[in-house]
């Protein structure tokens, strides 16, 4: 069987599938999409700032400082929905995510997170359990099923 650190060394391999800006042009802020072993996964880019383009007028020194000031980083967002805050805070302890995040559309507020990253060996442990089996082993299957408020 493959190990964790062979796994994370061919997911690193992996393109993205779809790649698209989040925002305004400006503000340098993009969403690459991947698949890791049919588990849906984002890597959000923010504050990648460009230069002010000339051929829309002439360029401020507002505009400079603007994108000099830039502190760009990047986070990692496994997009499997766990179920409970309390449970999802531990599975994020567990797999040091740097974050959790609610599910937007869900039916019941509240109730489904995501977990972010701020390191793609972190996303790779968790990634790598629930490929494994070991994920459903150590935290069970999810108690209700997802819905969605879209399309109600």
């Amino acid at each position: 069987m493959e190990t964790l650190t062979q796994f994370t060394e061919r997911m690193e391999k992996v393109e993205w599938t779809e790649q698209f800006q989040v925002g305004r042009s400006y503000q340098g802020n993009t969403r690459s999409i991947y698949e890791f072993e049919g588990q849906h996964c984002h890597l959000e880019s923010r504050g990648y700032r460009n230069a002010p383009n000339k051929s829309f007028g002439t360029v401020t020194p507002a505009q400079m400082y603007y994108v000099a000031c830039a502190e760009p980083y990047d986070y990692w967002i496994h997009c499997r929905l766990i179920y409970g805050k309390h449970r999802t805070e531990k599975i994020a302890k567990y797999y040091g995510a740097s974050n959790i995040e609610e599910e937007p559309y869900a039916k019941e507020e509240g109730a489904w997170f995501s977990l972010m990253f701020k390191d793609f060996e972190d996303l790779m442990k968790m990634t790598y359990d629930i490929y494994t089996g070991k994920f459903m082993e150590l935290w069970g299957k999810e108690e209700k099923e997802y819905l969605s408020c879209i399309g109600d």
